[in-house]
């Protein structure tokens, strides 16, 4: 479990550093990737970028939210707060857009520097 948790996240650290583009821009935040873990006990805030005015939905375990893209194609959304588990998918969607993120634990989130 330990290493499932650190193996997400550095991949969410290395993400978050690297600036990696793709042909088509994603929906979610390059925090939200396979395997990465998110806080238990606490609503889940998902962000990202859409078109403008764009309907933005998310969903994970059952739960689902939306929000609507502001005039730059930010949104924001909370999805309800969970239980330790997983894995889970978290799936977003806008329009014929799909952007799904694999094997999402939630559980505790540690981070640490030296």
């Amino acid at each position: 479990m330990l290493q499932r948790m650190l193996v997400g996240f550095w991949a969410l650290l290395s993400m978050s550093f690297t600036g990696a583009t793709q042909a088509e821009e994603p929906l979610m935040s390059g925090l939200f990737v396979d395997h990465a873990v998110l806080q238990r006990d606490r609503p889940l805030s998902v962000y990202g970028r859409a078109s403008a005015g764009e309907e933005v939905s998310v969903s994970i375990a059952g739960a689902s939210a939306s929000a609507k893209a502001d005039a730059k194609g930010a949104w924001f959304l909370t999805l309800p707060a969970m239980a330790a588990g997983g894995p889970h998918t978290l799936v977003a969607r806008a329009g014929a857009k799909t952007q799904t993120a694999s094997d999402i634990l939630i559980g505790d989130v540690w981070l640490c520097s030296g």
